[in-house]
């Protein structure tokens, strides 16, 4: 596996100090399946066309797109027929198409000096996840026969150890805004049970990140909220987008040595952000929805509002 493709999967699949299969089971399988290995050579281009190391980086995204397009057709066929045999591969294929469609969208972009959306991307990234969590959670006994063992045991009991360092008080204050802003909603019961557990989630998510004891567990997230959140989020409806902002700050916090992630927290909370401030609405206009926009923009580095 060269050093591109090896800092990805280091970045983003292994569990702190558990990377074993990260050197010899992943290669080996793809050398058995064409559609992950297609993902590690997407992934590798990609990261290269990032670096910087190269004067013209179109080559690489062209090869990304090309060779992503080529492993999600093959992958998307064997979904009718998982095998314990291919699970493996394809549980880490699906997690490697998550960062690849982080990485995209920023690449062609610069590529092409155009605009993307941060969240168009962001609501496509938890689709992605939580296709890999149904595939994981339909498989679990191939899942814990299979390679990974070893870290998704490690990753369970790290979630038991107990933080060493509270959060800071500004984020335990954005948690009392989510809170209320939740609770400030009227008529819909249904709506404020989705919203209250993907608070719970994102406040879990956070404590687990203080921790650092599982790489990306920030995107787990998708996972934990429940259909009626993301159904909410594919509606933009303005408090699950106020949620989201949050989760913006999480990404853009845990995004310093995830080259794929660089940038997108930070441009999900100005696009959000933005977006809230032009609603014309009971929600937007709240002490608590305004102080919540202006502590997501300050934690990101984006201009203070006037």
């Amino acid at each position: 596996m060269n050093r591109w493709s090896y800092s990805t999967y280091k970045s983003l699949l292994s569990v702190s100090g558990d990377d074993h299969y990260l050197q010899v089971e992943v290669p080996r399988a793809a050398l058995k399946h064409d559609f992950l290995l297609d993902g590690i050579l997407s992934m590798s281009a990609l990261e290269i066309a990032m670096s910087g190391e190269e004067t013209d980086p179109a080559p690489y995204i062209y090869a990304a797109l090309e060779y992503y397009d080529k492993g999600s057709t093959s992958f998307r066929a064997n979904l009718s027929n998982v095998t314990k045999e291919k699970h493996f591969s394809m549980y880490i294929f699906s997690s490697l198409a998550a960062a690849i469609n982080f990485a995209l969208p920023q690449c062609v972009r610069d590529s092409e000096g155009g605009k993307s959306s941060a969240l168009t991307s962001v609501l496509g990234l938890f689709e992605l996840m939580i296709g890999t969590g149904v595939l994981g959670w339909q498989n679990w006994e191939a899942l814990m026969e299979s390679p990974l063992k070893g870290s998704i045991d490690t990753a369970m009991a790290a979630m038991t150890i107990q933080q060493t360092e509270p959060l800071g008080d500004d984020i335990l204050a954005a948690f009392e805004r989510l809170g209320a802003v939740v609770d400030g909603l009227e008529g819909n019961a249904e709506a404020c049970k989705a919203y209250r557990t993907a608070v719970s989630m994102l406040h879990f998510c956070f404590v687990e990140a203080s921790k650092g004891l599982i790489r990306c567990f920030f995107l787990a997230f998708p996972v934990m909220v429940g259909q009626a959140f993301n159904i909410a989020l594919k509606n933009e409806e303005p408090v699950a987008l106020f949620i989201l902002m949050h989760f913006g700050v999480l990404l853009d916090n845990e995004s310093d040595d995830r080259w794929w992630a660089k940038g997108v927290g930070r441009s999900l909370v100005l696009e959000i952000s933005d977006a809230l401030l032009l609603l014309q609405t009971r929600f937007s206009g709240t002490p608590a929805s305004q102080d919540g926009i202006i502590w997501a923009r300050q934690k990101v580095g984006l201009p203070t509002l006037s």
